[in-house]
């Protein structure tokens, strides 16, 4: 047995892996040329593989990706591939391979990983948690209220190029409020996120950008089409007025729109009709993630300046060891400084990998860990807490 990363020799094998195990004959067919795409995009370091007798028979790959959390740009790891041969499942190879990739990623001083499960609670037993809704709205474009003479703002259909300078810029700019993804190239960008297609607009204000969003078409049946809004960014109130009076003007065209949300909108205050019938809401799970190095990503934090505290933390962290060293957080003007504690002395706050996580990016408030049972802490912390870690909405809508 040999856990390696993977070389060029190696992708022949991992392509026979990843089209047995991920079989998608519509858009992974075995002679489509996104093999070769994808191929492109990997750091080989970072793609490794559990091998029995020279053979490949578990992978694991990381993509790199900066991304927000709560205003502050991290390196994420994105883990992807992941696949076993059949006759070598269930023997945990697939959790030696991630504690291979948790290793690579502290080292590279990457804080975070995220991915998109097959399986919810395969990864929580990796340290992994769901982090992140994908809400979305289904409904017709004459059913879109809006405001008496509103005027849209002017958009513009952008080509890839320009589309990638775009969506970085305004994700650079308004995206500190979220936690979102930055891309690392454009390469990567289109090929996440534009299918045949794709429409990129950009939306101005005067000469300002103040959004963009990504549309795509889904025939239903004969003449039957409908329109998704598969990716959006708006700044402005202005600007999501606009982007639903583009859909509205779809009114004879499209049987229906999805739209997917930012997740902080009210999104039936732009409807005529609210009934199950007139519009369909609908929030799904979306991305697990996973702290790779607790201290690391907590001195990349920026606390409200207002705050001073101090605790004790402790976290359960079988797969990454280094995560369960008691530590001491002392917070002085929002300016925080870490110190290691004797580890038979009971910390002040207690929790394991996952609730860490949420909390961390803002998923969960103390308060919802404390109704869930996820958290230990004693009660005159609760309310520093609540003020060093409040709740952040993420957008993350990537297939890694």
């Amino acid at each position: 047995m040999v856990i390696r990363s993977l070389t060029t020799e190696d992708l022949p094998e991992l392509k026979k892996l990843h089209h047995y195990c991920f079989y998608n004959p519509d858009h992974w067919g075995w002679d489509s040329p996104l093999w070769d795409i994808n191929w492109k995009l990997l750091d080989l370091n970072k793609c490794f593989g559990y091998f029995i007798d020279n053979k490949l028979v578990s992978s694991l790959i990381i993509h790199d990706y900066e991304f927000y959390v709560r205003g502050s740009l991290m390196k994420m790891g994105g883990v992807a591939g992941v696949a076993t041969q059949p006759e070598f499942r269930q023997r945990g190879y697939v959790r030696e391979l991630a504690q291979e990739a948790l290793k690579c990623m502290r080292e590279q001083s990457i804080s975070i990983s995220v991915l998109y499960p097959f399986k919810f609670s395969f990864y929580r037993r990796l340290g992994y948690e769901h982090c992140a809704d994908v809400p979305s709205l289904c409904s017709t474009p004459r059913n879109i209220r809006l405001p008496a003479n509103f005027k849209p703002l002017p958009i513009q259909e952008l080509n890839p190029k320009e589309a990638f300078e775009v969506v970085q810029k305004v994700r650079r700019e308004f995206g500190k409020k979220f936690n979102i993804i930055i891309f690392s190239s454009e390469e990567a960008w289109r090929f996440h996120y534009l299918r045949p297609t794709s429409r990129v607009f950009a939306i101005y204000a005067g000469e300002k950008l103040v959004g963009y969003f990504i549309t795509e078409l889904k025939k239903l049946a004969e003449w039957q089409v409908r329109l998704i809004v598969s990716d959006q960014l708006i700044g402005t109130e202005q600007a999501r007025l606009t982007l639903f009076d583009y859909l509205k003007k779809h009114t004879d065209q499209m049987k229906d729109f999805k739209l997917y949300l930012s997740g902080d909108e009210k999104p039936l205050d732009y409807f005529i009709e609210l009934w199950e019938e007139d519009i369909q809401y609908q929030i799904s799970g979306g991305p697990m993630f996973r702290v790779v190095d607790i201290k690391a990503a907590l001195q990349q934090l920026r606390f409200p300046p207002e705050l001073t505290t101090e605790f004790t933390l402790k976290v359960t962290d079988p797969l990454a060891p280094w995560n369960e060293e008691p530590i001491k957080l002392q917070i002085t003007a929002g300016n925080l400084a870490i110190t290691n504690v004797k580890p038979e002395e009971e910390a002040e706050v207690q929790l394991d990998i996952k609730a860490f996580t949420q909390l961390f990016v803002g998923y969960r408030t103390v308060k919802d860990l404390l109704r869930l049972q996820k958290i230990t802490i004693k009660d005159e912390l609760r309310k520093p807490l609540l003020q060093a870690f409040p709740k952040r909405h993420t957008r993350l809508k990537t297939d890694f």
